[in-house]
């Protein structure tokens, strides 16, 4: 007898399964697509543990008749297309037919569903794609599909499944994204048996835009148009004002042919129309419809449709970066206009004398505040007659070895460029980044916790606005915030507020280092918690003392210079900063003389 041989359909249709569902995310797609393309004006969805335990889709679209019902669960059964040639003419979202097959295999399954034209419906109960009871039903017209127990039978692929978590963003922004697609269907989505979202049919995409997101996105919101009729390209929707900035690019929808897509080159080309008024480290807001010719785009390129390739890609990105940039230049040209002139309104100038006596008496801001005060092993010893905040201490006991390293001998030329500090070695120039020096020296003070967490009550606690789950999110984090100092506590349920911070934190903006934590969460998909915590742990210190660090452009002190190398020196990890930048850069004496043609 051979060694190969034919998986039965069962089998085989379980490990197809995959190429379409890979997570509950894939579910809901295919679910919430196949309503819109039974014409559903209102959509309803119940998702429990992150769509782990159940998804279900509640449609009033126009249902499906037994026979149909019964057809739609078959591999490769379609209402939409015959032929690959219709492919060039399609309209809807699916046409493969593998979505419901695929689900029921690997699920426990429910569909009930009825027509608007008939008395009665029918109902069937699947498990891992066996058809176990049929059964005849009268319900409102539409579909109800319930999901459960996804990969109940494939074990495999159920341990990779995400943290409920991670499951659950990515839903929620699928679900924003259809929303913003098709603002003229009502949604409704809940989530562990809470509604999260829920918005009402309208003909207005900045009135879906206040519906889904908060306030101040809304009222930045600067609705756009681009018609290039000679490569028959159209490009609306929206971008936010760039004084509107994001931690993260969780709020830049690209939708081609009212599909929402994943593509990097549409990413970048709608960034560069923000280029110079975004300011580093932030991202820009926008929804922006696509739409170009059926057969100038590949929407199949992808098992799951995510991604698209055009014909002349290079056509659309830059009439996408063209319309960014022309609306934000409308927009700054309205709120900047010049004040008419009158002889009410004129100041004479000042005369030039004067400009130079206050030159000379205006002295540069100090780069310490008053009541600034570093750590224990600080760069700066601040005066004991200086007022100093009422702190509260909280020792940690764990010990770190002490490291007695020799300093090497060096002397300070200076400051370059207020970054750059130039110091003359034995071994020729040394140049230290100012800020990533800084941020190893404190990193290592914040993770080895061997000086006391001086904390500093806040007069008035920072508010802070998240969604929803994300405040859940921070609100598991209060241990590990607690352990470095920051105290956090909810605020209804869109906010927390920030009663308690680390002395050395507290003059900085607490709201970005909330978002910057929030916006790295987002992307992290680990499961094992042990690894989470200490992940987490190190991220926090390594954004505090990016935050606490001297800053590029900081003047300091020959004593400040002083100091912070002697700190380094002592600093186990001092080549790079927690984010891996080096922190120095060596230019031997040789390679000095060689490009100054001292030696060959």
């Amino acid at each position: 007898m051979g060694i190969i041989h034919k998986l039965s359909s069962c089998e085989a249709q379980k490990i197809a399964a995959g190429e379409v569902v890979e997570r509950p995310y894939n579910i809901v797609k295919e679910l919430l697509e196949n309503a819109l393309d039974a014409q559903a004006t209102q959509i309803t969805l119940y998702i429990q543990d992150g769509g782990k335990q159940l998804i279900r889709c509640i449609d009033n679209g126009v249902g499906m008749s037994q026979e149909d019902a019964l057809m739609s669960l078959e591999h490769h059964a379609t209402s939409k297309l015959s032929t690959i040639e219709d492919l060039e003419t399609l309209q809807t979202f699916g046409f493969r037919g593998e979505a419901l097959s695929s689900m029921c295999a690997i699920s426990k399954m429910a569909l009930a569903t009825q027509t608007h034209d008939s008395d009665h419906g029918i109902k069937l109960t699947l498990e891992g794609a066996i058809l176990i009871k049929q059964e005849i039903i009268s319900q409102a017209p539409g579909t109800d599909i319930g999901i459960a127990d996804i990969f109940f039978n494939i074990p495999a692929r159920k341990k990779f499944l995400k943290t409920r978590e991670t499951e659950w963003r990515s839903i929620y922004t699928l679900v924003q994204a259809v929303a913003l697609a098709h603002h003229q269907v009502a949604f409704a989505l809940h989530h562990d048996n809470q509604l999260v979202l829920n918005t009402y049919a309208t003909e207005s995409l900045s009135e879906r835009v206040s519906q889904i997101f908060d306030r101040s996105f809304a009222q930045n919101f600067l609705t756009c148009q681009n018609n290039d009729a000679k490569n028959n390209i159209t490009i609306s929707g929206g971008v936010a004002h760039y004084q509107y900035q994001r931690y993260d690019r969780n709020q830049q929808f690209f939708f081609v042919n009212k599909r929402w897509v994943k593509n990097y080159k549409l990413g970048h080309a709608f960034t560069k129309g923000f280029q110079n008024v975004m300011p580093p480290g932030k991202h820009p807001a926008g929804i922006i419809f696509i739409t170009v010719p059926q057969h100038e785009v590949d929407i199949n390129v992808h098992p799951r449709k995510e991604e698209v390739v055009f014909l002349h890609p290079r056509l659309v990105e830059l009439s996408l970066e063209t319309m960014v940039q022309k609306r934000l230049e409308e927009s700054t040209a309205q709120r900047v206009k010049a004040p008419e002139y009158s002889q009410a309104n004129y100041t004479a100038p000042k005369p030039i004398e004067q400009l130079f006596t206050q030159a000379k008496t205006s002295r540069p801001k100090p780069f310490f505040n008053q009541d600034f005060k570093m750590p224990e092993r600080a760069l700066i010893e601040i005066p004991s007659s200086m007022p100093q905040p009422h702190v509260t201490q909280q020792t940690i006991h764990t010990q770190a070895p002490k490291i007695d390293r020799e300093v090497p001998s060096y002397t300070i030329i200076g400051q370059l460029l207020k970054t750059y500090l130039l110091l003359e070695t034995a071994e020729g120039l040394l140049v230290v980044d100012q800020h990533a020096a800084h941020e190893s020296v404190l990193y290592e003070q914040f993770s080895s916790k061997t000086n006391e967490v001086a904390r500093v009550q806040l007069l008035f606690p920072e508010i802070v606005h998240v969604e929803g789950e994300q405040q859940k999110i921070l609100l598991k984090l209060i241990p590990e915030l607690n352990s470095i100092g920051i105290h956090i506590e909810a605020m209804g349920e869109t906010a927390v507020a920030v009663t308690e911070t680390p002395l050395y934190i507290k003059n900085y903006n607490l709201k970005d280092l909330v978002h910057d934590l929030l916006s790295w969460l987002s992307e992290s998909t680990t499961i094992d918690a042990d690894v989470w915590n200490t992940k987490i742990s190190k991220k926090l210190y390594a954004m505090m003392a990016c935050k606490a660090a001297v800053k590029a452009g900081d003047e300091l002190s020959s004593l400040q210079i002083e100091e912070l190398l002697k700190s380094l020196y002592k600093t186990e990890h001092r080549l790079t900063c927690p984010h891996g930048r080096p922190t120095t850069w060596l230019i031997s004496q040789y390679e000095l003389e060689k490009t100054f043609k001292r030696k060959l």
